[in-house]
């Protein structure tokens, strides 16, 4: 959809329109989401864990502009003993906004990928605008926060939308300028809601650029079939120990010896824009593609992320 620019975009039931206000009646027809192992609460650490430092990632950019015709979706992923923002693009039904279609499907639904998981609800109301200055209004109806969850997962979870909110404004093109890009998030019509009781929301939000994940894969996508070679492509932070990948074949649901691997980023360094590609060729089957980091003269593998495929 074009942008509009210099002015507010307003979605009601589905159609769009340009004034001052906004509401869209959406469905809540989709059961909830649980968290890993029915945990409410951020995981608690382990006695190997709590000693291994994880770099954050320094600059959460935003999506290009129509790099991919699918809605972005971000969740929650548990990495050790932290959790961090990761990002899905997914075929979404269209809503008559990018930014409510992104956000109905993050309250509502479930992440493609098993290892993510998500604590909001699905919320009987939906509305989304986006002023001159790049603000992003989201509306949305009070039984969003129906679960119970601690502030840690309040905090990672309000991030959550504000990442995906951004997201689908950026890849949609419809920010305008070169202004950072906040999201405003209203609650039944009125700001300063104390979301699950725990984060106050009476500001504008940026993206904080530590929740999002230190290394994670974007393409292959999770359970995606590809011709080979393979095109990787993710993102990484700077570890001390450099960053890297494997691959494996999977044969009824076991990850087998690694048939490949390589180096995402050598020790203390950082590729441009903090991205990374790679090809590898693979003769057709199921496979699990591993990222990770490490710390410097250290082996262990920390905030590993993974995504199982098939080569036709």
């Amino acid at each position: 959809m074009p942008s509009l620019k210099g002015r507010a975009r307003i979605v009601i039931a589905g159609t769009v329109a340009t004034g001052t206000v906004l509401l869209a009646a959406v469905g809540c027809s989709i059961s909830d989401s649980t968290l890993p192992g029915g945990q409410s609460s951020m995981p608690t650490k382990s006695s190997t864990s709590a000693s291994v430092a994880v770099p954050t990632a320094t600059d959460a950019k935003l999506e290009d502009l129509g790099v991919n015709q699918l809605s972005p979706v971000y969740w929650l992923g548990e990495n050790g003993d932290n959790v961090f923002l990761y990002r899905e693009f997914l075929p979404v039904a269209d809503q008559g906004d990018p930014v409510v279609t992104s956000v109905k499907h993050m309250l509502e639904a479930e992440p493609a990928d098993p290892d993510y998981f998500n604590v909001w609800s699905s919320a009987k109301r939906i509305g989304a605008t986006i002023s001159a200055e790049n603000v992003i209004t989201v509306d949305i109806s009070s039984d969003a926060f129906d679960k119970s969850v601690d502030k840690g997962l309040a905090e990672r979870s309000i991030q959550q939308l504000v990442y995906t909110a951004t997201a689908a404004a950026a890849n949609s093109g419809l920010l305008t300028g070169k202004q950072k890009p906040t999201v405003s998030i209203v609650v039944d019509g009125r700001q300063g809601y104390n979301a699950w009781g725990l984060v106050k929301l009476d500001r504008p939000l940026a993206r904080t650029d530590s929740m999002r994940a230190p290394v994670w894969l974007i393409d292959p996508s999770e359970a995606s079939s590809y011709g080979s070679p393979i095109k990787a492509f993710g993102v990484t932070s700077k570890f001390s120990g450099g960053s890297f990948y494997s691959v494996a074949p999977v044969n009824n649901g076991t990850v087998g010896a690694q048939v490949a691997d390589g180096v995402l980023a050598e020790p203390d360094q950082l590729p441009k824009d903090g991205e990374f590609r790679f090809e590898v060729t693979l003769k057709p089957g199921t496979y699990q593609l591993s990222v990770w980091g490490q710390n410097k003269d250290s082996d262990i593998h920390i905030a590993t992320d993974t995504k199982t495929f098939t080569v036709r």
